[in-house]
């Protein structure tokens, strides 16, 4: 059955692998328009990382004040560290 209540509190996990459209060169990022993983990120102190291809890890992303960026962005090119 699906499980509508979380499995753990955000302070447990260290490592949250973010999705999104796209991705900036300094962490931004483009998501579904949802706002989920904003709000989520906001009160995480743990390590973000965003997966994506190269052709969509842009020079600039358009963000928000609420946006959230992650730390880190992996393509089949390199890591980049923000």
């Amino acid at each position: 059955p699906f499980q509508t209540q979380p499995c753990a509190e955000c302070g447990e996990i260290g490592l949250a692998v973010v999705p999104g459209l796209c991705f900036g060169r300094k962490g931004e990022r483009l998501g579904g328009g949802g706002g989920y993983y904003d709000r989520v990120l906001a009160q995480y102190a743990g390590f973000s990382v965003g997966l994506c291809r190269a052709a969509v890890f842009l020079s600039e992303v358009p963000e928000q004040a609420h946006d959230a960026r992650v730390r880190a962005v992996i393509t089949e090119q390199g890591v980049y560290r923000f």
